[in-house]
């Protein structure tokens, strides 16, 4: 349903009862209010993209219990600022997170299970602290994007292991 013209709130009768929906693309379209927790009943979902609608409040914790997820992507939502919600820790199977202009705020240095992502896209957020090592743990790393934030320090040597690395921002 992606790419569409769809607004108002996501129906949470959408997930009643659905043991097998695996992917829900509902990127660029206008839904808006909360995201519904009802979204952790889709026991089989292993792609999930919100990006590019005008979803509020806090950016929701609970997708941390949606543990079978390899992709995630919730960019440019009108999210309230905060930092990532520390429950997406427990998301130790995504392979690509996108959280770009989502108004995210604080360090990413307790986030360890992003180093077994391929894919990375923090860009465009209040993001601030080091950079942190294990970000080059993954060899099969190929988008990292952390431009637009407030990182200080020095890059890691370890991002010069990151061999499959495509783009770097």
């Amino acid at each position: 349903l992606h790419g569409n013209s769809l607004e108002g709130d996501l129906p949470s009768s959408l997930t009643n009862d659905n043991t097998a929906l695996t992917f829900l693309s509902l990127y660029q379209n206008g839904f808006g209010g909360e995201i519904p927790e009802s979204l952790t009943k889709l026991k089989s979902l292993s792609h999930l993209d919100l990006a590019e609608n005008d979803f509020s409040g806090e950016m929701p914790a609970f997708i941390g219990e949606m543990v079978g997820l390899y992709y995630l992507f919730l960019a440019s939502n009108n999210f309230d600022a905060a930092p990532i919600p520390e429950e997406y820790v427990n998301l130790s199977n995504l392979r690509e997170l996108s959280l770009k202009s989502t108004k995210r705020t604080g360090s990413i240095e307790n986030f360890v299970n992003f180093g077994a992502l391929e894919l990375l896209d923090l860009d465009d957020n209040d993001l601030q602290g080091p950079i942190p090592e294990f970000l080059g743990a993954n060899p099969f790393m190929f988008g990292l994007l952390l431009n637009r934030n407030q990182f200080s320090g020095s890059v890691p040597a370890s991002l010069g292991n990151l061999t499959q690395l495509r783009v770097l921002f």
